[in-house]
């Protein structure tokens, strides 16, 4: 392997309409000065990568699993990828942290999370105002949500800037070091 398989993956993750493809937007000019970066982001992939697939779960670990083969992919050769979906099922992120670590490449992963009447407000793709119209929510489904180190900001109280700032400074990337920020053709001394 050579200095450039050092990109990371950054997996932005938590309810819709949360604010993850804004964070990772807002993250992509402080990676920009370090490696070419790539953002998949779920609502895209979903119509290239993942055509066909429903919401079932089976179906959400597979798309997971596609998006994670494709970010490892990339950060092998040198590309950050910062990845925006909602990836509900604890199971779906353990894969795709176990692929990212099994060939070292930095994987971190971001709660990124809003009330529900935040949500419901922004809802821009109007599903929440749907499933509140019909009986089933499922959108309220239980959330496996991430144990240890991810960090959990709250994107409804802050600004995107401020959201670069808080995830940089966030205990995973904080505990990283200036490594994880490194050029991939610099030498990890």
């Amino acid at each position: 392997m050579t200095d450039r398989a050092c990109a990371p993956v950054v997996l932005f993750t938590g309810p819709p309409a949360a604010g993850k493809s804004t964070l990772a937007t807002a993250l992509l000019p402080t990676m920009q000065g370090r490696w070419p970066v790539e953002t998949l982001d779920g609502d895209e992939v979903r119509l290239w990568l993942s055509d066909g697939l429903g919401s079932s779960r089976a179906d959400r670990d597979r798309n997971i699993a596609r998006i994670a083969r494709v970010a490892c992919l990339l950060a092998r050769n040198g590309v950050a990828v910062l990845v925006a979906v909602v990836a509900p099922y604890a199971a779906a992120r353990a894969l795709a942290r176990a692929l990212a670590t099994s060939q070292a490449i930095p994987f971190f992963e971001v709660f990124v999370s809003a009330p529900l009447a935040v949500l419901t407000q922004r809802d821009p793709k109007g599903m929440y105002r749907r499933a509140w119209r019909r009986a089933a929510w499922r959108c309220q489904r239980p959330r496996a949500r991430p144990a240890g180190r991810p960090w959990v900001p709250r994107s409804c109280v802050l600004r995107p800037g401020e959201g670069r700032s808080h995830i940089l400074q966030a205990p995973p990337f904080a505990q990283a070091g200036p490594a994880w920020l490194r050029p991939c053709d610099e030498p990890a001394w």
